[in-house]
């Protein structure tokens, strides 16, 4: 078993709430303000069952105390900062004109209702026979006639006429088509949309209901305004034909983002890694926090992972408490830790996804279709005196059905991932009123990412601390002092060949004999230090620069460079070539 560590250097914590909290320090640290989650409901959490110990080849975490206060010994009070966000809308002023021979409309209306009517186009279908007017996918447009728009609107027809899907047939290749289709399919919308905003009023239809001129007296807009005016419940019809034209897109949208959070949901949930990744900080975290207010936590609510990437050293400020978790991992065997983010593949993705918004588009589709299905009676009890109502009712009653059916199904997914998010927040720690699934998951979606950007950094820090240490070995250990602050010749030199080693030893003792050095021990060796556990069962060299063990065991010429902090263990371990 490995020797005791000393005071302040090296801690063991064998329970989730730190038993470093139990002592206070000699120096004043700097705190992690994070939020501690009352014992009360940990009960149920991912703090409540060690899945750490299950990670970890010697069942506990080993928290290097004597690193931590080196890195994060409290020297001045940080600077506030503060950034400031501007933002501007500019918003462009509509412009139009007003034209015709009579007018029966208000002046400022008229010139609206004009301004929308020229909007009132679709591709030129003339055009798209002619494969040079539709060069680019960029085709002429043209007016859609009031008459053609009446009837699509009286049968609610959306597969041919106006409301027609029809995208430009001559966009080639797969994006240039999706484009196209993603246009048409706006276009569609955004026609409805015109037609209700341009919808006549009640001040409206009595205006033109007085004329009893010639229509072909009247401007444009009145006459366009006269047939929308003629079409019976012009408001109920076009609000359902506006469901209809939306609801398939809409549908396939909501239910993509539902799956993405159930299988996020059910991925964060049952990840064993993701669960022993944040026990792990919560020991660090209480490490740090020993002897104050802000220690001994059960627990900790997951918007305090920020702190840990904010929290910089004060001793490198390109270092933070983020690194030294990695440093920490990596420490301890438990590198798989470091990968969480590619077992929770959609995570990302659900992040981006709003349960309260799915809910909500839920209720908005069970109230459209209450009032498609209100609509399709109104207009049964309407045919005897309106022929087209008769295609009307069908062309409705058929959506209806569809749209239902589907409907059902989605409520059966929803109400799944509506168990599943209970069971997450439950998990966390969080209230189920105060905060959403996505919440949790964008804030495990930054931490993991700034968790894998650091590991580099860590990773990459270390490798170059290995190639310089290799670079100047041999000098070093001709010298008979090699390491941090002449530590002696480290068991480095033990895995060079077997005459290069008595080359370097023998030129060592020219070397000290030469100097007149009297002091230091067998070769310049310092006399010995305490041992404490070894911090690195798979490191090539810590985050300061400090030796390390390679996989197997055997230390690594890393000892031989410039490293600042050597480990008390490798020292002694020397001692004993």
């Amino acid at each position: 078993p490995p020797p005791p560590p000393p005071p302040g250097r090296s801690t063991t914590v064998p329970n989730l709430a730190s038993a470093a909290a139990a002592r206070s320090r000699s120096v004043k640290m700097t705190t992690l303000n994070w939020e501690k989650l009352p014992r009360g409901r940990i009960g149920r959490t991912l703090f409540s069952h060690d899945r750490l110990g299950s990670v970890l080849a010697q069942g506990q975490l080993r928290v290097d105390g004597g690193r931590l206060e080196e890195l994060f010994i409290q020297k001045e009070a940080p600077l506030a900062r503060q950034a400031s966000r501007r933002g501007s809308n500019l918003d462009a002023p509509a412009v139009g004109s007003t034209a015709g021979k009579v007018s029966l409309l208000d002046p400022k209306r008229a010139t609206n209702v004009s301004i929308i009517i020229k909007q009132i186009k679709r591709p030129s279908r003339r055009a798209r026979r002619d494969a040079g007017a539709a060069l680019l996918g960029r085709p002429n447009y043209e007016e859609i006639p009031a008459e053609e728009l009446r009837d699509a609107i009286l049968e609610a027809n959306t597969d041919t006429g106006p409301f027609a899907f029809e995208p430009d047939p001559s966009a080639v290749g797969v994006q240039e088509q999706t484009a196209a289709e993603e246009a048409e399919k706006q276009r569609r919308v955004s026609l409805a949309n015109q037609i209700l905003e341009i919808m006549p009023q009640a001040e409206d239809r009595e205006k033109l209901a007085a004329w009893e001129g010639d229509d072909a007296d009247l401007s444009h807009a009145d006459r366009y305004m006269r047939m929308l005016a003629a079409i019976p419940r012009l408001e109920q019809r076009m609000k359902c034909l506006m469901f209809k034209l939306r609801f398939d897109d809409d549908y396939s949208v909501c239910v993509e983002d539902l799956r993405h959070l159930r299988e996020a949901t059910d991925a964060a949930c049952g990840s064993q890694h993701l669960h022993a990744l944040l026990q792990a900080i919560l020991e660090v975290g209480n490490e740090l926090n020993a002897g104050t207010m802000k220690g001994d936590a059960a627990g900790f609510r997951l918007s305090s992972l920020v702190r840990f990437v904010e929290l910089k050293s004060t001793k490198d400020p390109k270092v933070t408490l983020l690194h030294y978790v990695v440093e920490t991992l990596l420490d301890n065997g438990a590198d798989a830790l470091l990968d969480v983010r590619a077992h929770l593949p959609h995570v990302e993705e659900a992040a981006k996804v709003s349960l309260t918004e799915l809910q909500s588009r839920y209720r908005e589709w069970v109230e459209s279709l209450d009032r498609v299905d209100r609509e399709i009676v109104t207009a049964e009890q309407s045919r005897a005196e309106i022929p087209d109502e008769a295609r009307y009712t069908e062309s409705l009653t058929f959506f209806y059905n569809q749209a239902s059916e589907m409907q059902e199904e989605f409520k059966t997914s929803l109400e799944q991932v509506e168990g599943q998010a209970a069971r997450l927040l439950q998990l966390f720690g969080e209230e189920s009123g105060d905060t959403e699934p996505h919440s949790i998951l964008a804030t495990l979606t930054m931490f993991l990412k700034r968790l894998e950007k650091a590991a580099d950094e860590v990773r990459r820090r270390q490798e170059a601390a290995r190639a310089n240490a290799r670079r100047s070995g041999p000098a070093g250990a001709g010298t008979g002092s090699s390491g941090p602050a002449g530590a002696g010749p480290s068991r480095a030199t033990a895995t060079l060949p077997n005459t290069r080693r008595v080359n370097t030893l023998a030129n060592a003792i020219n070397a000290q004999a030469a100097g007149g050095l009297q002091n230091g021990g067998a070769l310049g060796r310092p006399p010995s230090s305490p041992s404490s556990p070894l911090r690195g069962g798979q490191l090539g060299s810590n985050a300061a620069g400090g030796p390390s063990r390679s996989a197997g065991g055997a230390d690594t010429l890393a000892s031989l460079g410039s490293a600042k902090r050597p480990l008390p263990s490798q020292q002694s371990d020397s001692r004993t070539e």
